[in-house]
């Protein structure tokens, strides 16, 4: 378990080493998603810090996507982080080749987790959307968009994760993936 102390001499830096040296390669955690309605726009985390920032900026929690692994584990991919530099969308996506690092104004963040690029046992895709024609969403749960309509396209199948398996009422931390039989 790992718990978290208010300290003002902890910065971001040793908030994130801490969490990476706590949470072990095989460990899933919550990919979680987050909404500003004031301005329609999704961010996804899956560190409590972002979340925490996410919030002083506006945005409000709304659920989590599914289970992701933050470092790479057999079989899974890294899923690339973008965000576009002015309307501030948050791309994702498992193919390098698609941005390339940052094409059509979207600037390279890094990997945002790992997740499977084929169905694997236990898994659920999540669905990736555009709305509006200038904003990305992403879920695993396909009767919230289905196939699309009005100002919502279906784009694709982003990859695949771990179904959520903790309480969706608010951000927690740590998962330990269960053996399938």
């Amino acid at each position: 378990m790992v718990k978290f102390y208010s300290c003002s001499c902890f910065t971001s830096f040793c908030i994130i080493f801490i969490l990476t040296y706590v949470i072990s390669a095989s460990t899933l955690v919550p990919w979680y998603r987050y909404f500003a309605g004031r301005n329609s726009k999704h961010f996804y985390s899956t560190l409590l810090l972002d979340i925490y920032e996410a919030a002083d900026r506006g945005f409000n929690f709304t659920d989590i996507v599914g289970s992701v692994y933050i470092n790479p584990v057999t079989g899974t991919s890294a899923l690339h982080h973008y965000a576009h530099d002015s309307n501030e969308d948050a791309f994702y996506t498992l193919n390098w080749g698609e941005l390339e690092g940052g094409n059509m104004n979207y600037v390279y963040k890094g990997i945002a987790c790992y997740i499977f690029e084929i169905p694997t046992t236990g898994t659920v895709p999540i669905h990736r959307y555009l709305f509006n024609q200038f904003r990305h969403i992403y879920t695993t749960n396909w009767n919230e968009l289905g196939g699309g309509g009005g100002d919502v396209e279906y784009e694709s199948v982003a990859g695949y994760v771990y179904p959520q398996q903790i309480d969706s009422s608010g951000p927690t931390c740590c998962l330990t993936p269960t053996s399938s039989s």
